[in-house]
């Protein structure tokens, strides 16, 4: 077997696992009464499960624990001890993200959830682990600093996702096109290992999808903060590890731009609303909710199953920009690099000329 067919088994067994766990959250969730109920600030109109996170993570998990013991790939995958100390890392720190999202669903089907401190400190936590398994940024700065580094980026990315959770399949969609991303560079690096993890991460937002983005039915699940947090919780993890090139400038620039719709998204709305006096705190920021989303302004336009597709579009388009960039030389890359600039442009062009029209 080579790496090409193993990248497809372990992508089937992880989205064949994804799939049935999540059936089986939808079945329990609504005895448990643990789901998302309509308001003012929802889009759906019926109460839905919200504990797809928990089928995400098992199949994620339970597909990388076989691929560690060999279960499947035997002598195909042979991993070291540093490599082995990370995969357990992210499964580790991927595991306490997941649970305290999996409290604050749980929560917040009949109180107000988690506060924003606590999650704060799981997530110190996470990073803790993720830096002690040898997944840290590391730029010629001291480990502190890095340290530091590492945690904003976490949390950034994991608020990012968490953030995009606003309609049906966008968040798992985007994981998938970016975990697409991270497989296809992996192969062209030839960073197999790395390449796992991004295939498994594929195979477990594939597995999910069709309970959650249905296009003549709502959502029948979502996957909650337990799966948001997990979810970019990897990715994140996962930029980490991947040597995405040669170059200093292209190895930070590229999973910036891969995961350029949700950051940029996020950036947007933290500005709009503090300019807008609808936060005024880091707290504030993190865990105000609203209608004010990239997605929610093209819904007013294209409805909410066309504005998916529409930001699928454009996040497909950033990863093939990142294919390029890595392979292309110094001139080729500030070409590129200003082909992202005038994309992101056109993305805030865009939310600012639908916000204005919607006030009118």
């Amino acid at each position: 077997m080579n790496w090409v067919y193993f990248y497809l088994l372990i992508f089937i067994i992880a989205a064949l696992i994804t799939y049935l766990i999540t059936f089986l959250a939808r079945v329990v969730s609504g005895p448990l009464r643990i789901v998302d109920n309509p308001g003012p600030l929802k889009v759906h109109a019926q109460p839905t499960p919200r504990l797809g996170g928990v089928g995400i993570y098992i199949g994620f998990a339970l597909t990388v624990v076989l691929i560690i013991y060999n279960v499947v790939g035997g002598s195909l995958v042979n991993l070291s001890a540093t490599a082995h100390k990370q995969f357990m890392g992210i499964l580790l720190g991927g595991g306490v993200v997941m649970l305290i999202g999996f409290y604050d669903d749980v929560k917040s089907a009949s109180s107000g959830g988690v506060s924003a401190v606590i999650k704060l400190l799981i997530l110190f936590a996470a990073t803790f682990i993720l830096v002690h398994s040898g997944i840290v940024i590391n730029f010629p700065l001291p480990k502190w600093v890095n340290f530091l580094l590492t945690l904003f980026w976490i949390v950034g990315v994991i608020s990012a996702f968490n953030a995009m959770d606003n309609m049906d399949g966008l968040a798992a969609g985007l994981a998938l096109i970016a975990a697409g991303t991270y497989m296809l560079i992996a192969r062209q690096t030839h960073q197999w290992l790395w390449g796992i993890l991004a295939s498994v991460l594929m195979g477990a937002t594939a597995g999910f999808l069709p309970h959650n983005f249905r296009m003549k039915k709502p959502a029948a699940i979502f996957m909650g903060d337990s799966g948001a947090f997990f979810v970019g919780f990897v990715l994140a993890a996962l930029s980490i590890m991947g040597g995405w090139s040669t170059s200093p400038i292209k190895a930070g620039i590229i999973p910036i731009i891969i995961l350029g719709v949700p950051i940029i998204d996020f950036i947007y709305i933290v500005i709009y609303r503090y300019k807008k006096g609808l936060t005024q705190t880091v707290s504030q920021a993190v865990t105000y909710t609203g209608h004010d989303h990239l997605s929610h302004r093209i819904n007013h336009f294209l409805g909410k199953k066309q504005s998916v597709l529409f930001i699928y579009l454009i996040s497909f388009t950033l990863g093939i920009g990142a294919l390029a960039l890595r392979n292309s030389t110094r001139t080729e890359a500030i070409f590129i690099f200003v082909q992202y600039l005038m994309i992101f442009s056109i993305i805030l062009i865009l939310i600012g000329f639908l916000s204005r029209h919607k006030a009118h």
